[in-house]
């Protein structure tokens, strides 16, 4: 009866550790992930997204562009494996016609663009504008 309950004592101690464990990795991701968030809300990405839409199109945020505005997915915002953040912003809050960035950081510190692209359907959208 005693071996039988030293063990029970063992196993729900070990239970409690990994239990705490999990519960600080989880805590740890959920920190990182508010600081994505912000980091693709901040004013530096903003300038990092509406360079690169106004490249897209020249036009952008002006009454005849294709582009009018945009919407950050939050829900899309995550770590990149190979380094920075992913992010994706939805134009003139169409989920079809999207931008994604991969946001790093230079040598310098600075945020940067390190990558993307945008859906095919805005591709197309700004294709026949220029045509």
């Amino acid at each position: 009866m005693k071996k039988a309950s030293v063990w029970s004592w063992v196993i729900a101690a070990l239970i409690v550790i990994i239990g705490f464990i999990f519960l600080e990795i989880y805590m740890n991701n959920q920190e990182q992930q508010k600081m994505m968030i912000q980091i693709a809300k901040s004013d530096k990405a903003k300038v990092i997204y509406e360079t690169k839409l106004k490249v897209m199109d020249e036009n952008a945020f002006k009454e005849n562009g294709i582009i009018k505005t945009y919407t950050i997915d939050i829900d899309e915002v995550g770590h990149n494996p190979m380094g920075g953040i992913d992010v994706t912003i939805w134009v003139n809050n169409d989920s079809k016609l999207y931008v994604f960035y991969t946001l790093n950081k230079d040598s310098d510190g600075k945020l940067v663009d390190d990558g993307g692209g945008f859906s095919g359907r805005l591709d197309v959208l700004l294709k026949r504008k220029i045509n």
